[in-house]
């Protein structure tokens, strides 16, 4: 994120995600995705600033709008991060 400051100590880590898939004898697909949260007031499209090379969209979402794009299979398929991520979200 460029344009706005932090510190590290205040994103909460969540979950990390690892998969490897082997589609031949010579090409392994390893992925790995730690993914870290922060809460945060004030934060939207005109206060952050994103490297066009790493970030291809960013949407602003409440929590249901969450569970709704889970549900219609329109966010990358990673079912266990996002029951992580629910849980935590909804822990109240």
């Amino acid at each position: 994120m460029l344009g706005y400051r932090t510190e590290i100590k205040d994103f909460r880590f969540m979950y990390s995600f690892r998969s490897e898939r082997f589609f031949r004898d010579d090409y392994i697909d390893r992925q790995f995705y730690d993914f870290f949260i922060l809460r945060e007031n004030g934060l939207d499209d005109a206060t952050m600033h994103f490297q066009k090379e790493e970030v291809q969209a960013v949407k602003f979402v409440d929590l249901f709008d969450i569970q709704k794009l889970v549900e219609k299979k329109e966010l990358v398929d990673r079912p266990e991060i996002y029951s992580v991520l629910n849980k935590y979200l909804f822990r109240f």
